[in-house]
């Protein structure tokens, strides 16, 4: 999910950011966040005393590789995966101050800091899995591509939280970062992990286009709206995931949770789940989501083009898909 925080720190290269450019292999001297971001993800609510033991490092890699030891030093196994995710990636697995976050329906939610050790390393061990995953696949895909895959896949921060019971929001996407809840139900298994980093990521990547989707795809998204409401049935064909919310219906067409933003970051991570089957395994999926009805073959069609360099490896539909209202 989106949601709202913090003031960003303006970073001027867009190769650092979100901003449209294109994909390529991880260059530590391009793509290590600025000092102020490392301290803001690192320090956490203990500021001071971060300073007083890593102030004397004045480039902020090394500020970034004495924190990290700083904060996980005491767990070595969690350490060993804390320097992956940096040294790879570039992103900081980070612990914030208590702060507030408006989620949406959920209402404003205090996160507490938090981070992944002892019997939450597990969840440290799935990111880099699934960030290593995500960027394998990209790869792969923008060897393929006559065009520049403008989709990033590196956020500056994953900020280790948890919030009260119940354990909500699971994650989030903000300037450059990703939230991760500790204790959120959509965090139960590597593959769940994996997908809700990619939904995150593309989230930072659609505000990084200027919030594509809201011009893009609002048109596809309120003619779903209109024509099945809040019927299961209705939307069934429309949904790129079979995320619900509690009681309710779809995630991106529930009615306290329906929103352009989210029916765009489902169907990235369809393309990701589809194009991971065809990278990894050569496997075509059993029920591809632009075949089922028009609309998703116009909005599918638009975000391969906008994101992922107009790639798109499933097999053609074997019929036109149905419109809106044959389905």
């Amino acid at each position: 999910m989106r949601a709202r925080g913090v003031s960003p720190l303006v970073v001027d290269d867009p190769r650092t950011d979100f901003r449209p450019t294109p994909w390529g292999p991880f260059v530590a001297s391009i793509e290590t966040p600025a000092m102020g971001v490392v301290v803001d993800a690192l320090c956490g609510p203990d500021r001071a005393r971060c300073k007083a033991t890593c102030g004397e490092r004045k480039e902020a890699r090394s500020f970034a590789a004495c924190a990290i030891d700083a904060l996980y030093g005491d767990d070595s196994e969690s350490w060993t995966l804390a320097r992956e995710l940096f040294d790879e990636h570039g992103t900081l697995p980070g612990t914030g101050a208590v702060h507030v976050i408006d989620a949406g329906y959920l209402g404003v939610m205090n996160t507490r800091a938090a981070l992944p050790k002892g019997a939450y390393r597990h969840h440290l061990q799935w990111l880099v899995k699934g960030l290593r995953t995500i960027e394998s696949v990209i790869a792969a895909v923008a060897t393929t591509s006559s065009e520049p895959v403008l989709f990033r896949t590196r956020p500056h921060a994953v900020m280790f939280y948890k919030t009260d019971v119940p354990s909500y929001p699971s994650a989030y996407a903000m300037e450059n970062v990703v939230g991760y809840n500790l204790e959120g139900p959509l965090h139960e298994s590597e593959h769940k992990v994996m997908a809700t980093l990619f939904h995150e990521i593309f989230h930072l990547n659609d505000a990084g286009h200027g919030d594509w989707s809201d011009r893009a795809l609002s048109p596809l998204f309120s003619a779903i709206l209109e024509t099945c409401a809040d019927d299961d049935a209705c939307l069934e064909p429309y949904a790129p995931d079979d995320t619900k919310v509690p009681g309710g219906t779809y995630y991106p067409f529930d009615p306290r949770t329906a929103a352009v933003r989210e029916y765009a970051a489902e169907i990235g991570e369809r393309w990701f789940v589809e194009h991971r089957a065809i990278v990894e395994r050569g496997e075509q999926p059993e029920q591809a989501f632009k075949c089922a009805t028009s609309l998703n073959a116009d909005a599918w069609s638009q975000v391969v083009g906008e994101f992922f360099g107009g790639v798109d490896l499933v097999a053609e539909c074997p019929t036109p898909a149905p419109s809106s209202e044959e389905s």
